[in-house]
């Protein structure tokens, strides 16, 4: 596990210091990825890098079920999931406007 861990956090080093928008699959630790049983799922580690980085937007397909935008730390997170847990489409897509 300590292996993938470090795999994985490879990938957020690679997030470049001036992202505006920042895409991926995982969510970012404490913010919109509890699980069903209310255990956090996320990345410390992408936490901690975009808390560095300070992207306004932090997109990602992080839990079947649940669409939701959260403020930050000054970041926009959206959780961009359309589906439940059959797969099935119960969301419309999430569109945010910020002037």
């Amino acid at each position: 596990m300590a292996g993938q861990k470090r795999e994985i956090s490879d990938h957020w080093d690679r997030i470049p210091e001036d992202s505006n928008i920042v895409v991926v699959h995982t969510p970012a630790y404490g913010v919109l990825d509890q699980n069903a049983s209310g255990e956090h799922e996320g990345s410390k580690e992408l936490l901690r890098k975009l808390v560095k980085v300070e992207p306004n937007y932090f997109v990602a397909v992080m839990h079947t079920g649940l669409t939701a935008i959260n403020i930050t730390e000054g970041i926009h997170f959206i959780n961009a999931a359309l589906s439940n847990d059959e797969f099935k489409i119960i969301h419309k897509p999430v569109f945010q406007w910020y002037p």
